[in-house]
């Protein structure tokens, strides 16, 4: 986050008045930033073809690349499973292991639709960059690590902190100021 600070401070890019919070697409699309972060399916609107002028959203051909790792990160890794499963603690041992096989025998892939060739396929269609996709997007498709923010009411990482940072409020301010907020919610999750 202080990077991303950091650089919204050297390059000095700030949304024109009254724009609307995805003000960043449409910079993208028009070629006035060389990089954009977000997750990899909006490379489906940037390619999508206008119904009117039979015409490509973004002219420009693109790309995808990791976003960069931290200094302590020593892989790449995506944390978009963004939808855990969990099993109350109301079943006892037994139960719940019945009830995770079953999971698991539901969530199998289909044999003749291997899921990595579905992805692969879909994205192959939407970037211009073959690369980005069988070395980037399949790095990162395997390297998925959950989000548990999702598991937790009450705490909602872009209002309470991605959105409220600035040069002038660290995220370290920032997490400061939702300490207490955070700490009761992860403790009623925990009950």
């Amino acid at each position: 986050m202080n990077w991303s600070i950091d650089i919204i401070d050297k390059y000095n890019w700030i949304p024109p008045e009254g724009a609307s919070w995805d003000a960043g697409y449409a910079a993208f699309q028009e070629g006035q930033a060389g990089f954009f972060p977000e997750e990899a399916y909006r490379a489906g609107s940037f390619s999508a073809v206008d119904a009117e002028t039979g015409k490509r959203t973004m002219a420009d051909e693109f790309g995808f690349v990791c976003f960069p790792k931290g200094p302590k990160s020593d892989h790449y890794s995506n944390e978009g499973v963004n939808n855990p499963v969990v099993i109350p603690s109301c079943y006892d041992k037994e139960k719940a292991w019945k009830i995770a096989f079953a999971y698991n025998v539901w969530t199998e892939p289909i044999a003749g639709f291997d899921g990595e060739e579905v992805f692969r396929a879909t994205y192959l269609k939407t970037m211009d960059d073959t690369e980005s996709v069988d070395s980037t997007i399949t790095l990162l498709m395997n390297n998925m690590t959950p989000n548990y923010l999702t598991l937790v009411p009450g705490i909602d990482i872009g209002n309470d902190l991605h959105w409220k940072i600035s040069k002038d409020n660290t995220p370290a301010q920032q997490a400061e100021s939702v300490r207490d907020k955070w700490k009761a919610a992860l403790d009623e999750a925990n009950k």
